[in-house]
């Protein structure tokens, strides 16, 4: 059975290079909402409406992953409690493990990233800071880990370690 891992932090915090290094040493798929959001042509388009087209698209395309049988890591900020809601209950029924993976960094190494030009996202300082405001904290068991603390070796380690304990527990 396939597992869906789902990677969640503000900007900055190392959501995507985690995701892309998890997603290459355990030969699953990976997308992420900045991506999407820049495939759809709706790059620089946060508003609630346009955030809920990337979440949907994010979680069809996740579900159809799934149910081809392979494993799935998916990142994005998932900054509110009705985000995760909706993940949960379209996954639910499919019967597949969900990893919630929180990423955090201290606020000097947030802001120097951010700070720089990122491929596919424009997050700057004001946007970690409406992120954080509408912040809800995770209430589901998850992995918390810090990007500027560990490799990313160690980190996907890590999380493959969890994954391990947690399959054999038969819970997520």
């Amino acid at each position: 059975m396939p597992d869906l891992f789902l990677i969640f932090g503000l900007p900055g915090t190392g959501k995507t290079t985690l995701a892309k290094a998890l997603a290459e040493s355990i030969g699953a798929r990976h997308q992420n909402s900045d991506g999407l959001r820049t495939s759809l042509g709706l790059r620089g388009q946060y508003d609630p409406a346009h955030k809920q087209v990337v979440y949907n698209q994010l979680r069809a395309c996740a579900i159809n992953w799934l149910r081809e049988g392979h494993d799935v890591v998916i990142d994005a900020t998932f900054s509110r409690e009705d985000e995760r809601d909706s993940w949960r209950n379209a996954i639910q029924p499919l019967g597949m493990p969900v990893f919630w993976i929180e990423m955090k960094a201290a606020e000097s190494t947030i802001e120097q990233r951010v700070s720089q030009k990122r491929l596919d996202s424009d997050a700057d300082r004001s946007v970690v800071d409406h992120i954080r405001d509408e912040w809800t904290p995770m209430t589901d068991d998850h992995l918390l880990l810090w990007s500027d603390r560990s490799s990313v070796a160690e980190l996907v380690e890590q999380v493959e370690d969890w994954r391990g304990k947690t399959n054999q527990s038969g819970s997520s």
